[in-house]
């Protein structure tokens, strides 16, 4: 499949969305989601998909009628040091990308996020793809239930974004228990290991990356060394 294809792929999975994802109350409006850079995310060493719940959106907007979202999430990771507090989600994501895409260096090997590094690291974010279970607007915390229900009524949506988008590294941010059965993933293996293997992907279900409960260093291991078990034993 060429760019273009590919193009026109996510261009009709847009607009299955905005028809069929919509808020019964009329206060949100869906925000689009996806492969950030499709000729960046061709290219890339390994095409890796984070899967997360859903887009913490607090605030209304004026340009959609005072309505939540409607927005693009691949706009907002083009151009997310625009934004405050970007590093506390999209910094370990950027550490794992540069690990995935350095052989699994040691973590004392991934450089600072500082001035001099900050743009070349930052750019790592469009050679990816990201998606969210719930495509309406939440909150700050997310529920089990709202993401499951979610999930349940526009599966298709869900699962035919990540067959498109085709990726060889599924991370997801205590996502993959709502996908295991759809996925045939082993729910045991999965909650015991953290990480399942194919020849073809690997999938890792780790903490959001705006968590406390472990290190930087800590969670950016638990990603990269499940990956080159992958790597060096079933790719």
């Amino acid at each position: 499949m060429n760019v273009n294809e590919w193009q026109s792929k996510i261009e009709l999975l847009d607009e299955k969305i905005k028809k069929n994802i919509f808020d019964s109350t009329g206060d949100s409006l869906p925000i689009s989601d996806g492969i950030v850079d499709v000729d960046k995310y061709l290219s890339a060493k390994y095409k890796i998909l984070w899967i997360m719940k859903e887009a913490n959106d607090p605030n209304y907007h004026e340009e959609y009628d005072h309505k939540r979202g409607g927005w693009d999430m691949r706009k907002f990771m083009l151009n997310v040091t625009e934004y405050d507090n970007w590093k506390r989600t999209y910094e370990p994501i950027i550490q794992s990308t540069y690990g995935i895409n350095n052989n699994g260096c040691d973590w004392d090997d991934v450089p600072d996020m500082n001035d001099q590094n900050k743009n070349e690291m930052v750019s790592l974010l469009h050679q990816i793809a990201f998606i969210n279970i719930k495509k309406l607007p939440g909150l700050a915390s997310s529920w089990w239930e709202t993401i499951n229900d979610a999930y349940q009524k526009h599966k298709e949506i869900i699962l035919e974004q990540i067959e498109v988008i085709n990726p060889e590294i599924i991370i997801g941010g205590g996502t993959l228990p709502f996908l295991c059965q759809d996925l045939n993933l082993p729910a045991d293996e999965l909650e015991c290991n953290g990480s399942y293997f194919t020849k073809s992907r690997v999938y890792l279900d780790v903490y959001h990356p705006n968590q406390r409960k472990i290190t930087h260093k800590a969670y950016y291991e638990n990603i990269i060394e499940p990956v080159k078990y992958w790597i060096n034993n079933y790719r």
